[in-house]
């Protein structure tokens, strides 16, 4: 595969990046980012489509485990974020107000149960293709919501984030 010369130095900047990146938060949180050995590793990432998989894996990881203040570093000062939600469309251009958006849609203090049932990354073309679905209860009450996130990945970072989300599914007891 032969890469233009746009590409190789937007490659070459996001690899440089993601090490940064990388580095910071394995300094913040002092664990290893790819804890299971299926796990792609930053340093496996020789691509385009490697580095948007890497950033799919720490992203779908670090909603996996509530870490949505992680979720900042993986978007671009310039980011633009539009969600398609059941009540409304949703927009940011700030990284921490897009992380913080969708801490809004999943944490609680003290869920009976968090669990993400299903995940998956996928590059096409351009494109980074995420989904989830996730299993929560509380107060007693289980819901389902599954999320579908379409990205344009530059310079190792998310610098456009399209979502649609099902909205919260109350399960029939």
């Amino acid at each position: 595969m032969i890469m233009k010369t746009k590409n190789k130095n937007s490659f070459v900047r996001s690899i440089v990046f993601c090490l940064a990146m990388v580095s910071a938060l394995i300094i913040s949180t002092g664990t290893s980012l790819c804890q299971d050995q299926k796990s792609l590793k930053f340093n496996d990432c020789k691509n385009y489509e490697d580095t948007c998989l890497f950033i799919g894996k720490m992203f779908i990881k670090n909603l996996s485990e509530q870490k949505f203040e992680n979720l900042a570093y993986l978007f671009s000062d310039n980011i633009l974020f539009r969600a398609l939600i059941p009540s409304s469309i949703v927009t940011s251009n700030k990284p921490s107000a897009t992380a913080n958006k969708l801490k809004s849609w999943f944490y609680v203090e003290e869920p009976e149960k968090y669990e993400i049932l299903d995940s998956s990354s996928e590059v096409m073309v351009d494109c980074l293709h995420l989904n989830y679905k996730i299993f929560i209860t509380y107060k007693g009450d289980s819901y389902n919501v599954e999320q579908h996130l379409y990205c344009e990945v530059e310079a190792g970072k998310i610098n456009k984030l399209s979502l649609i989300c099902s909205g919260f599914r109350k399960l029939n007891e």
